[in-house]
């Protein structure tokens, strides 16, 4: 297996490529066939060409390829809004409400988180009378231990 790995595809990738390939991939291939096959009678179609056809060779059947495709991404979609309550506004939606929606949802989030926070902190506003009172009782620790250069302090 690692030998027929490209240098930028993974085990995991290559394994989903493979059971894709073998089960969806196979089912959708046959039926353009089958298509291509029965659209033409089938003993002139081997008569001339002496193998099988090819799934995506004509207009026809790419069209039935993406009609598939299709299919199968509105099935994908109706089987994850389903199982997921996904609330995804359309096109016109959007361009209703505006192009800055989320912006303005994020500024919201975050001015209230601003709020929340300030509501608590405990902290009180000092005011002149409250910083001269907190002044006044505040022992001094430092004129014990300071210790001055006496040149210095007789030139001040």
């Amino acid at each position: 297996m690692g030998h027929g790995l490209r240098a930028l595809v993974g085990m995991e990738q290559s394994d989903h490529q493979r059971a894709y390939n073998m089960s969806t991939g196979y089912k959708m291939n046959e039926e353009r066939r089958l298509r291509k096959t029965t659209a033409s009678s089938t003993d002139e179609f081997k008569e001339r060409s002496k193998k099988a056809s090819k799934h995506s060779h004509d207009k026809s059947q790419v069209v039935r390829l993406s009609e598939q495709i299709l299919d199968r991404s509105r099935a994908f979609v109706g089987a994850l809004s389903s199982a997921v309550d996904l609330d995804i506004p359309s096109i016109s939606d959007i361009n209703k409400a505006g192009r800055r929606v989320q912006d303005k949802e994020n500024l919201r989030i975050q001015i209230e988180r601003v709020d929340a926070a300030a509501s608590r902190l405990t902290s009180q506003p000092l005011d002149i009378n409250a910083i001269e009172n907190l002044a006044k009782s505040t022992r001094l620790t430092n004129d014990v231990t300071f210790v001055g250069d006496p040149v210095l302090l007789n030139k001040k």
